[in-house]
């Protein structure tokens, strides 16, 4: 059994509604299965079943949440030391590569303010298609 943080990506849309920007999610899943295949399957999966019905805000908007995909799936990583069978404390289950312009927009990130960045691509778009 392989071990991965799945990496899903769901939005919000309004029924009925004009919406100028979306509210997004990345949740982030632990899910073992035999191989990367079945991992990307079990992903949407997961990601399907994460769709539901919602009210938003003082207007009480009809919306709901939908699964737009799988951003990544990522193995988890069992280093400290390595270890078999299920994640533990300590683990390290899934990461997310950015980069930043410059040194003082790293501690901005660091304090949880807002930053510029780009986030790295780990998946090709054929993968993504199965």
């Amino acid at each position: 059994m392989n071990w991965y943080g799945a990496h899903i990506i769901m939005y919000l849309k309004y029924s009925n509604a004009i919406q100028n920007q979306y509210d997004v999610r990345e949740d982030i899943f632990l899910i073992g299965t035999e191989n990367l295949e079945e991992g990307f399957a079990e992903a949407k999966r997961l990601g399907k079943n994460q769709e539901t019905d919602t009210i938003v805000g003082v207007a009480y908007t009809p919306a709901q949440w939908v699964f737009a995909g799988v951003s990544k799936l990522v193995e988890v990583s069992y280093r400290y030391p390595p270890l078999e069978g299920l994640p533990q404390q300590g683990t390290e289950i899934t990461y997310i590569r950015l980069f930043v312009e410059n040194e003082q927009e790293l501690k901005t990130l660091a304090d949880g303010r807002e930053v510029v960045l780009m986030l790295e691509d780990l998946i090709d778009d054929e993968e993504l298609d199965n």
